[in-house]
């Protein structure tokens, strides 16, 4: 469970810098419930709840898929590409609210993981592969 758990890892940091970035903004604009109608408050919020939202359902079919024996150039890239790609869409909402080149990336990555984990969990599940 080594990728799971350094990918783990990394997601934990990510998290915790969403999260301090959230209490930053609301401290800046005196917003300490809701978002107060601020954008930037109200960007952070979903920043941090977008990764909330999709980083552990990531996280728990690469667990999977490394406990039921996948391979690990296979458990290495949905990693990667995972905290890649959270990372580049919570620095991405909180830059901006439109639809950046860095919330496309880390959007696209992030459901490649679950698309390419899933039909790798149902492949081994079925005993496929």
């Amino acid at each position: 469970m080594t990728i799971t758990l350094i990918t783990a890892s990394f997601l934990c940091i990510i998290a915790v810098a969403l999260a301090f970035y959230t209490g930053r903004m609301r401290g800046k604009h005196k917003v300490f419930l809701g978002d107060g109608g601020n954008e930037e408050v109200l960007r952070a919020m979903r920043a941090h709840a977008n990764f909330i939202e999709n980083a552990p359902l990531g996280l728990i079919i690469i667990g999977l898929l490394e406990n039921a024996g996948a391979h690990t150039m296979l458990l290495m890239g949905l990693g990667i590409a995972l905290v890649f790609g959270r990372a580049a869409h919570g620095y991405a909402m909180n830059q901006s609210g439109g639809i950046t080149k860095g919330r496309a990336i880390g959007t696209l990555l992030s459901i490649l993981v679950l698309l390419v984990g899933a039909v790798a969990g149902l492949l081994m599940g079925y005993n496929i592969i």
